[in-house]
């Protein structure tokens, strides 16, 4: 279907290569079988069709209802153009009316149809669905009555589009965003009432039926809006961001998708809809869910401590409609490594006595001097000895340690030995 609005003349090429015609007013051009059909929104003594050929010649116009051969002769005039005014006294009840135009040699059919007053939606009602959670019905009522011209070829149809629109939300792998959802279906004609069958939005919203006919045309009246709709479908995916530390001594912080050291912090979020209203998620070591723990929020932090691959199951749902998915997170195998010398001369490299680690959820550390006296003492993995005593330097050479730790896969860990404080330049 080809389709144009203009609201000044515009020229529309027929079947004939010669043959112009010229319309005038505010319009859609359709082109049928061998008929082209002009639909107006208020057809009025100021519209006009206007017959163009190359060369001069006789134009006989012919107006007809149903038979294209009516030999009820309109106008008649010689030149290199006609032009056909007054048809709006000529619409038959049903606001339509068929020309026959025959100038050198050729034969041309126009059939004109003026909306105006034809049609009008009544109401768009929206409710849930036979499946609420799944789809949701769109009832329409309207005036719609059938459009139609006739041919050479008998009487044919007009298919009449009408669009519902409305306000939907999408994943778009990070957050659920604004999305225009439109259905475009051919109503048929003197249908009363047509439902439309959609998927249940995410969000509450509107449905709004739009007349494609009656839009293109600017017809004041071409669309009608629902009552806001309260959906209930839930949609939710879940998604862990692991909280990394900064200690640049501690390896593999963050790992794969939901993973790292321990003490693994992460903070789950449901990510899902306005219309879930409950939550539950279960947390437990992936392939045994007896242990399970149970936490009724939206979104929380949670910190796992023992070197096992988890599942975090979230059930989303609001009292009517229900759903879930779940994530794998893995905490990683502890590892402990301690050097053998590190020079506190202040170039930002290697100042500190300090482990590399993985995965250590317990440590104890101590320095001792060549006489066996405590120089430094701390527990927390992170950090380390600065290489002063009482705020003072230390002296460069050979310190002994003891270290003690533990893993979060239970490796206990006993480390002792010499530590070598080179101060340098």
């Amino acid at each position: 279907m080809k389709k144009s609005i203009l609201l000044t003349i515009v020229c529309c090429m027929l079947s004939a290569v010669q043959a112009q015609f010229s319309v005038s007013g505010n319009y859609i051009k359709y082109d049928g079988d061998n008929v082209t059909i002009f639909l107006f929104n208020g057809i009025t003594a100021a519209n006009t069709i206007t017959c163009t050929n190359e060369t001069s010649t006789t134009f006989r116009w012919y107006r007809y209802t149903t038979n294209p051969a009516s030999t009820d002769e309109v106008l008649s005039e010689n030149g290199t153009s006609s032009t056909l005014s007054g048809f709006d006294e000529d619409l038959g009840a049903d606001n339509s009316i068929g020309y026959r135009v025959q100038f050198g040699g050729q034969t041309q059919y126009i059939w004109l149809i003026d909306l105006q007053g034809l049609s009008s939606i009544q109401s768009v009602v929206a409710e849930d669905g036979d499946s609420p959670c799944e789809e949701t019905k769109v009832i329409v009522s309207l005036s719609n009555p059938e459009l139609y011209y006739y041919s050479p070829s008998g009487r044919r149809s007009i298919p009449r589009e009408y669009t519902l629109s409305y306000n939907n939300l999408e994943w778009n792998e990070a957050e659920f965003v604004p999305k225009q959802e439109t259905v475009t279906e051919t109503i048929p004609g003197n249908a009363t009432t047509y439902e439309f069958t959609v998927a249940a939005p995410l969000c509450n919203t509107a449905f709004t039926l739009e007349d494609n006919f009656l839009k293109e045309l600017n017809a004041s009246n071409f669309s009608f809006s629902s009552l806001e709709y309260l959906t209930k479908a839930v949609e939710a995916h879940p998604m862990g961001k692991v909280i990394a530390r900064d200690a640049d001594n501690e390896r593999d912080k963050t790992s794969g998708a939901i993973g790292g050291s321990a003490p693994l912090v992460v903070e789950l979020t449901s990510n899902a809809n306005p219309a879930a209203t409950f939550f539950e998620w279960y947390i437990h070591i992936a392939n045994d869910s007896t242990n399970s723990r149970y936490y009724p929020d939206r979104d929380f932090v949670y910190t796992f401590q023992s070197a096992e691959k988890y599942t975090a199951k979230l059930h989303v749902s609001n009292g009517t409609c229900r759903a879930q998915d779940s994530l794998l997170i893995e905490v990683l195998e502890s590892e402990l490594e301690v050097p053998n010398v590190f020079t506190p001369n202040g170039d930002g490299i290697n100042d500190e006595f300090r482990v590399a680690y993985k995965s250590i959820v317990k440590f104890h550390a101590i320095v001792f001097n060549r006489w066996g006296r405590k120089v430094y003492e701390w527990s927390d993995p992170a950090r380390g000895w600065n290489g002063r005593i009482a705020g003072r330097l230390a002296t460069p050479g050979a310190y002994y340690y003891i270290i003690e730790a533990t893993g979060a896969d239970g490796v206990k860990y006993k480390r002792r030995g010499d530590i070598n404080l080179i101060r340098g330049k």
